[in-house]
């Protein structure tokens, strides 16, 4: 049997409003992974992720902003509703593109513990986080090693 691993994605658009701080409900689980009860579309909060297991874990989401210039873009990964085990920050685009932002962590985490996506911005207006087939947004756990 594989190690527990799962990739999640949402299969729409997601609103954040500007400074508000926005934890990003996933849609749905790609196949082929042994998910071992991360993450379940029957699941009352729809952003937690468990780990199954007690051990070190890889941590990678990548999102697309909708293309709006002026501001930053962040992303955290928040541990169990409390603290982040990471956090970027980057400035939107010049010229209104589409800005793709990606968060990655290498951390130890016990069975039972979960995280959460937290996406924030300070443009003004709000933003959608936009669907691309495969590629965003796509939140990737995989376990390592005890």
């Amino acid at each position: 049997e594989s190690p527990p691993s799962i990739r999640i994605t949402r299969t729409s658009n997601l609103a954040v409003p500007t400074s508000t701080p926005t934890i990003i409900p996933w849609q749905g689980r790609l196949p082929g992974y042994n998910s071992a009860g991360m993450w379940d579309p029957n699941q009352s909060d729809l952003s937690r992720i468990y780990f199954p297991t007690s051990g070190k874990y890889l941590i990678i989401c990548t999102v697309r902003w909708a293309a709006w210039s002026g501001g930053y873009r962040l992303l955290a990964i928040r541990k169990n509703g409390g603290g982040n085990v990471a956090k970027v920050q980057q400035p939107a685009s010049t010229v209104g593109e589409n800005v793709y932002q990606q968060i990655s962590a290498m951390a130890h985490f016990d069975a039972g513990d979960y995280i959460q996506v937290v996406a924030l911005h300070n443009q003004g207006n709000t933003i959608n986080l936009e669907l691309e087939s495969e590629t965003a947004p796509v939140l990737q756990v995989i376990y390592l090693s005890p």
